[in-house]
């Protein structure tokens, strides 16, 4: 038989290890992908379609969007594959399909289903199309992406990138509203920081890219930190936000998003450009500098004078955000 001390060891282990799967520090929505059928419920009138993968930068517009109209919005993740339509224009009174890179080609399962499932008024709104170098090919085909914008009230794209790319003459062009949630950031961000961040997307480098570019970093200065902009359980989205951004006068980023929030922080930026996006970027809205070879990093270290910028406009954002709750509420 087990003594009582080795029963109170064991029930103490269980009780550490609920607290362990209890605590997660990640951004969360209420995201109906992630809730049984049965249990299945709307909390309010409008779902926002959404990518739910960590990276903050698929989190970031939504929490933006949120600031900007007058209740929170119910969530559906766009990789779910049986997206219950059936069930959304039952409950819900409209649909915004909410920021980030959702008109990549893997969500053309997605845009196809939308004009012959989705029943209610629709918002796209800071949607931006995807066109990596090496995958030149990886955006949603424009047939399939305008049967969708045909359908839509409101269409808000975050660079004139996508709105050419599909001849979206109507659509509304300003930066992408992750800037808007970053406002409340801004006094946060450090005024004496010797800090660089380098912000990597992890798909677009090889190893050895990385590594020489951490190498360039670290030869310039030892105040060097490093983020994947992927949020974790122990890590949340306003962790990396606060400890990383908010914490270096300078951001070397291979991300859209990380030059976003850097941007929208009113921090510098340099930018090494692995897709069209990140120079659509960088022309319409300015602060960083942008470098297509990583062995030119070495020499903008060095030469340039990096100093806090302001902070990218929200006006432009926010009238939109405006039209939004005009919509909704002649929808509701």
């Amino acid at each position: 038989m087990k003594s009582k001390m080795a029963v109170l060891f064991s029930r103490y282990n269980k009780e550490l290890a609920k607290d362990f799967f209890k605590y997660d520090r990640r951004c969360k929505f209420y995201d109906l992908s992630k809730i049984e059928p049965d249990r299945r419920k709307a909390n309010y009138p409008i779902l926002c379609i959404y990518s739910a993968f960590d990276n903050i930068g698929n989190y970031l517009p939504l929490l933006g969007i949120s600031k900007m109209i007058p209740f929170k919005t119910d969530a559906w993740n766009i990789h779910d594959k049986r997206i219950d339509f059936d069930f959304i224009n039952k409950y819900y009174k409209g649909v915004i399909i909410a920021g980030a890179g959702l008109l990549h080609s893997c969500f053309e399962h997605f845009w196809k289903r939308i004009p012959h499932e989705c029943k209610l008024p629709i918002v796209v709104w800071g949607v931006g199309v995807c066109l990596p170098d090496k995958k030149p090919n990886s955006a949603v085909k424009k047939d399939i992406a305008i049967k969708v914008f045909k359908k839509c009230n409101l269409i808000n794209v975050r660079d004139r990138l996508t709105r050419d790319y599909y001849n979206l003459e109507n659509a509304n062009v300003t930066p992408c509203p992750t800037v808007v949630y970053l406002k409340e950031y801004r006094e946060k961000v450090s005024r004496s920081s010797q800090t660089i961040l380098f912000s990597s997307h992890e798909q677009l480098l090889s190893i050895s890219e990385i590594v020489r570019i951490k190498n360039k970093i670290a030869n310039f200065t030892k105040n060097f930190k490093y983020t994947n902009n992927i949020q974790n359980r122990f890590l949340g989205l306003n962790d990396i936000i606060l400890r990383f951004y908010c914490k270096s006068y300078l951001v070397v980023s291979t991300r859209l998003h990380g030059a976003i929030i850097a941007r929208g922080l009113g921090i510098p930026y340099i930018a090494i450009v692995r897709d069209e996006k990140v120079r659509a970027f960088c022309r319409e809205y300015s602060g960083g500098i942008m470098i297509e070879d990583i062995d030119e990093l070495e020499s903008v270290l060095i030469n340039e004078n990096f100093a806090l910028v302001k902070p990218i406009d929200t006006d432009s954002i926010l009238r939109f955000g405006e039209k939004v709750c005009n919509w909704i509420r002649t929808i509701l």
